[in-house]
């Protein structure tokens, strides 16, 4: 009886969203394989970002485990609540034993006693990662809360690292290991990453130069500058927006209506709390497209921080992100309208990935107050948390109080 309203449905519906619920609810009620899926792909024919009929066709290709499907209102249950013991890759010297660090070259591992190089080799290609079916797994949901433990390949010491750190030096026998993140279930591991290219010497030299060229003059020097890597979100956004608005013609309102297509590849949110929003000004300043592939041996010899922020979270500050994108565009092509309203329903996440990239961090102080300092390890570009309202006004106001 259900098969046979759906098919009734199909053949008298006119609407594209009907039509795509029809035939999703049709393969529901058909447990052939190959007739399953030519009614998931009819679904997705009229409606591309169908959720329930991606999900079900990711089942289906085997992509997703019916068992890994969560309730996000019930996450607590998913959430693991004692450490987790994590595989590692440990880096030695094939020659010597010696520590294996990551060269700025970009394209080898150098050892710190005997100097041989071993080349890294980036010929995979990245693949962004289905945001429907992340969503329906707690990993698209999770952030780290719990210490990992990992023992050394080497010595054999045991180690517990922080929430949300993936790299760490041996205390005992020195040598460098990086978490295998496929190891911890609740976590995505990285698509991509951009090697740190800025030496210390670099780093520091270009934190002078910022220094000098907006005549400021610390309480000190500036604290050393420490390397690391920080984890981004980007996301493919695309889908349709409607809009409306108001402006006076002739002394006489007219109503102005528009519709766009709107598509953004590599919209970047930050997906770590700290200096968030220094990253988020550079985003645009790294190379994300052209970024290897996610290589452990990048992180030989460098600390790294996993995303603190959840793939889910993150999402909406991008649809926000691409809100107000859009509105600029709608401004700057049909010029300042009053009550301009615009929606955002039709406005899809289509693919995901996470990047670790490059940076320097430091801070100073400047009349008794601290400021931090993030150097990009890509470029070389520098943000600081002073104000960005004219240093010079800042200062003369700074000193009249």
């Amino acid at each position: 009886m259900a098969r046979r309203q759906l098919e009734r449905a199909i053949n008298l519906a006119e609407d594209r969203t009907l039509l795509a619920d029809a035939w999703f609810w049709m393969s529901e009620s058909n447990n052939d394989p190959n007739e399953k899926r030519t009614m998931l792909e009819s679904a997705l024919a009229y409606d591309l970002h169908h959720a329930q009929a991606r999900r079900s066709l990711a089942i289906l290709d085997g992509k997703l485990a019916p068992n890994e499907i969560i309730d996000p209102e019930n996450l607590s249950q998913t959430q693991p609540n004692s450490p987790q013991d994590s595989a590692t890759e440990r880096f030695i010297c094939p020659k010597c034993g010696g520590k294996m660090t990551y060269a700025p070259d970009g394209y080898n591992l150098v050892c710190e006693y005997c100097n041989r190089h071993q080349s890294i080799k980036a010929d995979a290609v990245i693949e962004e990662q289905d945001f429907i079916i992340a969503m329906a797994t707690a990993r698209g949901h999770l952030q780290p809360t719990l210490m990992t433990t990992f023992k050394c390949q080497g010595c054999g010491a045991d180690f517990l690292l922080a929430p949300g750190v993936i790299s760490s030096d041996c205390s005992f026998c020195g040598s460098a290991h990086v978490v295998a993140l496929e190891s911890l279930h609740e976590l995505i591991e990285p698509d991509c990453i951009i090697p740190m290219v800025l030496q210390q010497e670099q780093a520091i030299d270009q934190l002078k130069n910022w220094i000098q060229n907006n005549r400021i003059q610390p309480d000190d020097s500036p604290q050393p500058v420490r390397g690391l890597y920080l984890p981004l979100w980007s996301f493919d956004i695309g889908g349709h927006i409607a809009w409306s608005g108001e402006r006076m013609q002739n002394k006489k309102v007219v109503h102005i209506n528009g519709e766009d297509i709107v598509s953004f590849n590599d919209l970047a949110i930050p997906a770590s709390q700290s200096l968030s929003i220094l990253l988020d000004r550079m985003v645009g300043s790294y190379d994300l497209i052209n970024a290897p592939v996610y290589d452990t041996r990048y992180l030989a010899g460098w600390p790294a921080k996993v995303y603190e922020i959840p793939m889910a979270e993150a999402s909406l500050d991008a649809r926000q992100k691409a809100s107000r994108l859009i509105e600029r565009r709608i401004v700057s092509k049909d010029g300042v309208l009053d009550n301009l309203k615009y929606s955002t329903a039709e406005l899809f996440v289509e693919t995901f990935k996470l990047t670790l990239v490059p940076v320097w961090v430091s801070s100073f102080n400047l009349q008794s107050q601290k400021y931090g300092v993030l150097i990009n390890g890509q470029s070389g570009e520098v943000q600081t948390e002073l104000p960005r309202r004219g240093l010079s006004g800042w200062l003369k106001e700074k000193m009249t109080l």
